[in-house]
């Protein structure tokens, strides 16, 4: 048992931090989609704008958000934090024209909802592939599970850049 901590916790070592001392830049996203409510939600469906900024690292990457939500019987201003996890960067070229991803977040909505006002904290969890196209840029497809009062999926599309030093 104490041999599979250890181990363990060389590996996380191994991948990730050599990748906070290479964080030497950002990644900003807009992306735009669909949410869809789950099974036995009481809400409509909704269109998402969302904006993200994110540390650039190789592997692990901390990133904040935030979505404008609208549906027919609601309105969403969503902020976030969490992590990307890119699990294969390490294996391949950082200019491999594709990266997958997974991705969790905690959230808070202020919003409304059937004309009563309210606040709403959640987290989502995904996956996603970062599709580089030209230097430094490309296009992103995530799909998301939002967990807080109603539980919804996601489809997410944008477009990413990143600059380095």
């Amino acid at each position: 048992m104490q041999k599979e901590k250890i181990f363990g916790f060389g590996l996380f070592l191994l991948f990730f931090l050599p990748n906070f001392a290479h964080a030497l830049g950002f990644q900003a996203a807009v992306n735009g989609g669909l949410e869809n409510p789950n099974k036995g939600e009481t809400r409509s469906s909704a269109s998402f704008l969302q904006g993200q900024l994110a540390t650039l690292t190789r592997v692990f990457r901390l990133q904040t958000t935030f979505t404008a939500l609208s549906g027919s019987s609601f309105f969403e201003a969503e902020g976030g934090v969490g992590v990307h996890l890119y699990p294969v960067s390490q294996l391949v070229s950082e200019r491999a024209p594709l990266h997958p991803f997974l991705l969790a977040a905690g959230t808070l909505a202020i919003g409304t909802f059937k004309k009563d006002s309210r606040i709403n904290t959640g987290y989502l969890y995904g996956a996603g592939v970062d599709m580089m196209l030209w230097r430094q840029s490309g296009f992103t497809f995530s799909v998301q599970q939002h967990n807080a009062k109603e539980k919804s999926l996601r489809y997410s599309f944008g477009v990413f850049w990143f600059h380095q030093d």
